[in-house]
């Protein structure tokens, strides 16, 4: 299965790479800085699934 253009083994793979390995490299890649911002997407995405079953509009 696809999840955000990753297959999970290569999205499992690439989070271990960036948690063994200084940042600094990776903060310089544009598959970083994707990762990241999807990362931060996703986050927000379960925080308003999460607002919205509790009935609420806003963070």
């Amino acid at each position: 299965m696809k999840e955000n253009g990753l297959t999970k083994k290569e999205w499992r793979e690439w989070e271990k790479k960036v948690k063994d390995n200084p940042q600094k490299e990776y903060e310089q890649s544009e598959k970083y800085k994707d990762y990241e911002y999807r990362k931060c997407w996703h986050a927000e995405m379960l925080a308003r699934e999460f607002l919205k079953e509790k009935g609420k509009r806003h963070f």
